[in-house]
């Protein structure tokens, strides 16, 4: 019923202005943000009951993990674009052998980008840092937000908490709510620190390095 509610909102902007009253149309427009956001919400909540409710999806394999945060980049590029926020790269010139589902990860890297880049100011940069410390492989996107509040790492991640205005990325804990979820089917880790620079924050994820051979 949303996505049908979603749906017919969509079809405002084929309606000639002078058959809506400019005050009705606005707020029609509204009513159409809301319904995209509550079906997200709705579409995010189900996707984590499926993963912490069901067997294992992910199906593993060998990946490059540069090439799947080029993949990354290529497909959150018109959403920097449109929010005008610089996206960085350092790092993913090399291979970075893992084991990992595809489709997975690249939801994990979409939804991190995504926070990142709606918590960066327009005119402001995210860098994404690709590395292997010893033996794993890491992702570290960083974003041009807000300081993190104190405390912050450790609510984050519930995706149940009430959003505090003051933490200035509202919305946040169920979307990575679900990211901890994803890498946990692939035997990965993911975590929030704030940024180096302690304006920001740094979101990030490892796997292991796949061994030559294997």
């Amino acid at each position: 019923p949303l996505a049908q509610v979603r749906d017919a909102l969509a079809l405002l902007p084929a309606v000639p202005a002078a058959a809506i009253d400019a005050p009705l149309r606005q707020q029609l427009l509204v009513a159409h943000g809301h319904s995209e956001r509550a079906l997200t919400l709705v579409d995010d909540l189900l996707s984590l009951e499926r993963l912490r409710a069901g067997a294992r999806q992910a199906r593993i394999g060998p990946l490059d993990l540069s090439t799947e945060v080029h993949a990354a980049l290529r497909a959150m590029h018109a959403r920097a674009r449109r929010q005008q926020v610089r996206v960085l790269l350092q790092g993913a010139d090399v291979p970075l052998p893992v084991e990992a589902d595809a489709p997975q990860l690249a939801q994990v890297l979409a939804r991190l980008l995504a926070l990142a880049i709606d918590a960066t100011p327009a005119g402001g940069a995210v860098r994404v840092v690709v590395n292997a410390p010893a033996d794993a492989a890491r992702v570290e996107v960083i974003d041009g937000g807000p300081r993190l509040p104190d405390g912050f790492e450790q609510r984050a991640f519930d995706p149940f908490a009430v959003p505090d205005p003051a933490d200035g990325r509202p919305g946040a804990g169920l979307s990575l709510a679900i990211c901890r979820e994803l890498m946990a089917q692939l035997d990965g880790h993911v975590g929030l620190a704030p940024a180096p620079s302690g304006q920001g924050a740094a979101f990030w994820i490892s796997l292991p390095l796949r061994t030559a051979g294997a």
